[in-house]
Formats: C-alpha cells, structure tokens, sequence
C-alpha cells in the first residue's frame, strides 16, 4: 500500500495485476473488485497473472509497453546522468547494476563515476531486459538496463546513486539516501568449531545483500 501511494505522488502510470491466478483458492473477480474500491483501478484494467506457471504474463509485458508512457524530457545530447534502482551479484560477472538513463548516453567502454562514492569505473556491457537480457552496445537517455563494470563489491553498488561519466560531474537526482538498518540479529555458532564456517556464510550473503551488514563483535 504505501509502494502505490508512493507512485501515485509521483504521477506514475501503474499497471494493477494480480499474481497466483493458480492456486485453488484463487478468487480474481473478488480481488479485482477489492483494487477497484482500495485504489479506484478499474476491474477490466486489472490483469490476471502467475509467475509460476507464466500464464498471463505476455498481456503483463504488452501492457507495460502499450500503458507506460515514454519520457517526455529525454534529452540525448546532454551529459550522462543515470540513476541506479537495483543491482544484484553475479558469480560470473561481478556485481550487475540496474539503471534508467535520464540524460545523455553510456557506451560500452566508457568511464563512469558514481556520486555517492566517486569511484571510478570501466562499462564492460551494456543490455536490456526483454524480458531476457539482451547485449548492446550503448544505452540511451530514456531507456531501462543493465550495466556491468568493473564493479567488484555489491556495497558498492547504493540504490538511489546518480551514474555519471568520469569527471563530467552532474545534479545528483533526488532522493537517495544511505540505507539505515531497521533489524538487529546478534548470530553465533552451536559450537566453537562453526565459527569459522559462519562468518563465510556471513561473507556470502552480503556479498549477494547489499541490505544486509555484518560486523564481528
């Protein structure tokens, strides 16, 4: 709920569906009405889908396209200014950014910075989703990715940054702010013998988390 009223306050366009369609106890006409009456969502605007058995998601994927509008200020020829909603981990690639260019355009090759940081870094790929990742060679103002560097370290990696190329300094976009924890664990081992052992555990969720933090007391 607050995620909607999030969006609506910032005047997004929004595509209501309903997701688990397969369980027997499914009721999407009842839910469907619920929206319309929580959120003032039509029912016939109110998709039907499963994750699971990916039935209704190609409607999910046209109506992104067909209800979503295109940025209106997309301005190609200005400096790059990217704004950085996601990353996650790769074993492979390292950690794999996920980024909606507001100004300008990156190339593969090119060098970025982030604001919150200043490091530097080398774009080593560039692609879309669709809803597989899909290599090109540059992405352009008004377009949604992935980027990869080389970026090593996922904490490196602040939802909410502004992406910059190197030296090129540009208005941070609004809105970010550094994480701050909300819960607390203190964890150890059954045993002496598993210390060892959990701190690499430890060490393998933040590596692939960048929400979670660890430190040895």
């Amino acid at each position: 709920v607050a995620n909607f009223y999030l969006a609506f306050d910032q005047g997004l366009d929004l595509i209501p569906v309903l997701n688990k369609i397969d369980l027997p106890a499914a009721d999407p006409i009842a839910r469907a009405e619920e929206l319309a009456s929580a959120f003032d969502m039509p029912p016939k605007d109110t998709l039907r889908a499963s994750a699971k058995t990916g039935l209704g998601l190609p409607a999910v994927l046209s109506a992104v396209v067909d209800r979503i509008r295109p940025p209106d200020d997309a301005d190609c020829t200005a400096p790059l200014r990217m704004l950085l909603f996601d990353a996650h981990h790769d074993i492979h690639r390292g950690v794999v950014c996920l980024v909606t260019v507001r100004e300008g355009r990156v190339r593969k090759g090119d060098l970025i910075q982030t604001a919150s940081t200043d490091h530097v870094y080398e774009v080593q790929d560039l692609g879309i989703l669709a809803p597989n990742p899909h290599s090109v060679n540059q992405l352009m103002a008004g377009q949604v990715g992935y980027l990869i560097s080389n970026m090593k370290d996922i904490k490196a990696a602040r939802v909410g940054d502004t992406i910059f190329r190197k030296n090129v300094r540009v208005p941070s976009l609004p809105g970010f702010r550094p994480a701050k924890s909300m819960v607390f664990a203190g964890l150890y081992p059954f045993s002496g013998d598993e210390l060892e052992r959990l701190g690499v555990a430890m060490e393998k969720l933040t590596l692939n988390d960048a929400s979670v933090t660890c430190k040895k007391e």
